[in-house]
């Protein structure tokens, strides 16, 4: 009997702790890009509406001190980078962990983060939710400036941060 009780009690153990078949993994950023089609891979794209929320964690593009405010550069920028300027860096991270060009980076700077979310087509309009920032940044939506906080410098007496928290609604734009 007590053969029976340790099974019974080890198969109500594993049942309790397997992971429910219907729950989905949210994707995360490898190389810059986050991709919700779920395009070549076994699982559906990920529908915001049964799926829920999705954090844009993972490894997003970093360029340490790199501050584009000239919009023709901008429009480049967003275009195309030169690949060996792409450094990665974990998201949510901070930037003192990471090294650039043998140099362990200080806490005070400038950088620019860049991250490329595909979407499958026609997907509803979406929105981010932007909080626990409380310094200076400019979001940028394909390209054109849709969301800023305080004002960006690459020096302490240039920038003003500021804590702001907000919703930036998006709608599907079709190139």
């Amino acid at each position: 009997m007590n053969r029976l009780v340790i099974l019974y009690l080890l198969l109500a153990f594993l049942v309790t702790c397997k992971r429910e078949d219907n729950e989905k993994v949210a994707p995360i950023a490898v190389q810059g890009v986050l991709d919700l089609r779920a395009v070549g891979q076994s699982v559906s794209p990920w529908d915001f509406e049964k799926d829920g929320t999705v954090d844009l964690v993972g490894e997003w593009e970093f360029y340490w001190n790199e501050l584009i405010e000239n919009p023709e550069e901008q429009k480049i920028f967003f275009k195309n980078q030169a690949p060996s300027k792409i450094q990665y860096i974990p998201v949510p991270s901070e930037w003192q962990n990471l090294e650039v060009n043998g140099r362990k980076l200080p806490a005070d700077g400038y950088a620019m983060y860049r991250l490329k979310v595909l979407f499958k087509k026609g997907e509803a309009p979406i929105s981010f939710s932007l909080t626990d920032f409380s310094f200076a940044y400019k979001l940028y939506v394909n390209g054109s400036p849709s969301y800023s906080v305080g004002k960006v410098g690459k020096s302490i007496e240039e920038m003003e941060p500021l804590l702001k928290y907000g919703t930036l609604n998006l709608r599907e734009e079709t190139p």
